[in-house]
């Protein structure tokens, strides 16, 4: 934009510097056919009067060509300045913009080294990889692919009882927050979250349908039938029950009524947010009694069963 504004400044100004050019161009040719300006002096205007009337004439003439040439002659020298200006802006508009195109330039190859050194990396890990599994499978005496798919199965071991240990720590948290939970009303016990409290009918038949739908993968945006976020899951959840809720979790709160920790009872929704804000919640998840709740909890996962604590302590409770 300043490269353009700049460009448009040296053609105005260089517009108007050939008017004022051929201004004094039409002036010098006036003075040259007035017998080199004899007739613009003074002593011109006394040889050549008749009459004092005509020598009063005579001098006003005079008075406005020397005007017209004095105006002439100025406005030439203020396009050249103009010009002079407009073009040097041009040329520092020009640098400008050059400067930029070249940081442009220097910071995609940047990117595009370390995008391909990351490559590099993945291609020497996963070669590194193949190797050892293939050193491994000779010492064994077995085949590559079998000793792939042990490492495999070791892998998907490993994650499912770190997953089994993250939950057991949850539901021992859930139980002491149950512990801890006061009573309302002194002397009288009120029941504990997902207690005995008989499951609501639209209840029932959110979390069968969210039941449904374990082990299909996490879709931003999706609303099913192959893939849910988590809003998508809620949402698609309590249609089943007859309750219409936006696929947006901090509006799926609004459009809910507020509960208390205490008050949850099974297909109930616990929602997050990193702000004691309402309006910021990023997640939510249906609960299902007994510290537990069912989620689609992030790419790369799949709709489950967790602890109501594993993503942390929720920070809002609602029901549809």
């Amino acid at each position: 934009m300043a490269l353009e504004a700049a460009q448009a400044g040296v053609v105005a100004t260089g517009a108007a510097a050939e008017e004022a050019r051929v201004g004094l161009g039409r002036l010098a040719a006036e003075s040259y056919r007035r017998d080199g300006g004899t007739r613009l002096s003074a002593l011109g205007v006394l040889l050549d009067s008749g009459t004092p009337a005509d020598a009063v004439l005579r001098a006003e003439a005079v008075r406005r060509a020397l005007h017209e040439r004095d105006e002439t002659v100025r406005r030439s020298a203020d396009a050249a300045r103009r010009a002079a200006t407009a073009r040097q802006a041009a040329a520092e508009a020009s640098r400008v913009a050059r400067d930029a195109a070249d940081a442009v330039a220097a910071a995609y190859r940047a990117a595009a080294d370390k995008v391909g050194e990351q490559e590099r990396q993945v291609q020497d890990f996963a070669a590194r990889q193949t190797r050892l599994v293939a050193e491994l499978a000779a010492a064994r005496g077995t085949s590559v692919e079998l000793e792939r798919q042990r490492q495999e199965g070791l892998a998907a071991e490993a994650q499912r009882r770190a997953e089994e240990e993250a939950r057991r720590r949850a539901e021992d948290r859930a139980a002491q927050a149950r512990r801890d939970e006061p009573r309302r009303d002194q002397g009288q016990s009120r029941p504990r979250p997902g207690g005995s409290a008989p499951v609501r009918a639209g209840a029932a038949a959110a979390i069968a349908y969210a039941k449904a739908q374990l082990g299909k993968p996490y879709v931003w945006g999706g609303e099913g039938p192959d893939g849910f976020d988590c809003s998508g899951l809620v949402m698609q959840a309590w249609r089943r029950a007859g309750v219409e809720l936006t696929h947006f979790a901090a509006t799926q709160y609004a459009e809910s009524r507020p509960l208390r920790y205490a008050d949850l009872r099974p297909g109930d929704l616990l929602f997050w947010t990193e702000t004691p804000r309402a309006q910021d919640i990023h997640h939510v998840a249906m609960y299902l009694g007994d510290g537990l709740m069912i989620q689609a909890p992030n790419p790369g996962a799949v709709v489950k069963v967790s602890g109501m604590f594993s993503m942390g302590t929720p920070d809002f409770y609602a029901r549809p």
